[in-house]
């Protein structure tokens, strides 16, 4: 299974989701919140 960190106003991660539903694969998503600064803290 796929685990995709992504933010959800994001674009490039928009095309990222796209991509993977339509290939029907496997994916969980880890929601990271860009303007609390999420992705600088550890997980």
């Amino acid at each position: 299974m796929i685990v995709l960190y992504h933010f959800s106003d994001s674009f490039c991660s928009f095309k990222v989701r796209m991509v993977l539903a339509e290939k029907e694969l496997d994916w969980k998503g880890k929601h990271i919140h860009l303007m609390r600064f999420e992705n600088l803290r550890p997980s």
